[in-house]
C-alpha cells in the first residue's frame, strides 16, 4: 500500500493516519467477522495439522519431511495474514471515513447561526448584569469580559459592581438587576460562599430574568440552577470564552 493510499484526507492542510485508530472485532460488519473467524478457525486447523506432523518427522527423523511441511505452514500462515491485515485496513479507512463525515455534519450543525440569523431576532439594546464574587474578578477576567461584549451587536451595555456601583452593593442590585436583560453568574467555591452573589442570583431567578452559569467546574453552579445551559470557562481561551458567552445570551433572548 503507498503511502498515498495510507492516509485519509482530512482537510486541505490535515491528514488523519490510518494507523493512528486501533481496530476491535466489534468495529468489523457482519460479513467481515464472518470471513475473519472461518480464516482464522480453517489457519488453525491446518496449523496444528502441519504442527503434528513435524514433531512426527522430528521424532522419525524424517528431514525432509520436516521442510516440506514447514513450508506448507508458511504458506498456510501467510494468506491469513495476508486477510487479516486486508480486513484491518479496511476496517479502519471506514472508521475514519465516519469520522470524518460526523465532523462535517457536526460543523454543519455548530455554524454561527446566532451571529446571522439570529442575532436579527434577538433584542435591541441587551443590558446584562454580571455576578461574581470579588475574589474571582482576576481569575475570570470580568473587566476583560465586559469590554468585550459591550462591543457586541444587540447588547448596549454589561454591568458589573466593580465599575458600576455607586453607592452600596445592595443599592446597586437593588437599581440595575430589575432593568437588566439576562445575568452572568460566574460560578466558583468563592461565589457559592458569598451572600452578595446568592442575592443576585436568587432575585435574579424570582424576577424571570435569563441567568447563564458561567464555571470552571460545574459542581460550583447552585443546585437550583444546575439544569440551565451554561458555558465552561477556559482560562487558556479568551475569544472562545466570549464567544461562547454571546452565542448564549442571543440564544436565552430569541427564546429558542
Amino acid at each position: 500500500m503507498s503511502n498515498r493510499t495510507k492516509k485519509i484526507k482530512k482537510s486541505n492542510s490535515n491528514y488523519v493516519k490510518v494507523k493512528d485508530f486501533k481496530v476491535k472485532f466489534r468495529h468489523y460488519s457482519p460479513t467481515e467477522k464472518a470471513i475473519r473467524v472461518l480464516s482464522e478457525i480453517i489457519g488453525s486447523l491446518i496449523a496444528v495439522v502441519l504442527i503434528i506432523f513435524i514433531i512426527l518427522s522430528v521424532i522419525d527423523q524424517q528431514y525432509t519431511n520436516i521442510f516440506i511441511y514447514s513450508a506448507i505452514l508458511a504458506f498456510v500462515v501467510l494468506p491469513t495474514e495476508i486477510i487479516e491485515r486486508t480486513l484491518k485496513k479496511k476496517v479502519q479507512k471506514r472508521i475514519i471515513q465516519d469520522l470524518i463525515e460526523k465532523k462535517v455534519e457536526i460543523k454543519k450543525i455548530q455554524q454561527p447561526i446566532y451571529y446571522s440569523d439570529k442575532v436579527k431576532e434577538a433584542k435591541e439594546d441587551v443590558l446584562v448584569f454580571v455576578s461574581y464574587a470579588t475574589k474571582d474578578a482576576d481569575i475570570f477576567k470580568i473587566r476583560k469580559v465586559a469590554e468585550d461584549l459591550t462591543k457586541r451587536e444587540k447588547i448596549a451595555d454589561v454591568l458589573y459592581w466593580q465599575e458600576d456601583m455607586k453607592d452600596n452593593i445592595i443599592k446597586y442590585m437593588n437599581d440595575n438587576l430589575g432593568k437588566c436583560d439576562i445575568m452572568l453568574l460566574f460560578c466558583s467555591p468563592n461565589a457559592l460562599s458569598s451572600e452578595p452573589v446568592e442575592k443576585e442570583w436568587t432575585a435574579a431567578d424570582i424576577m424571570g430574568k435569563p441567568i447563564i452559569p458561567i464555571f470552571n467546574n460545574p459542581d460550583h453552579i447552585p443546585p437550583l440552577l444546575k439544569t440551565r445551559l451554561g458555558v465552561q470557562f477556559d482560562p487558556f481561551n479568551f475569544q472562545r470564552n466570549n464567544d461562547e458567552i454571546y452565542k448564549l445570551i442571543l440564544k436565552k433572548l430569541v427564546n429558542i
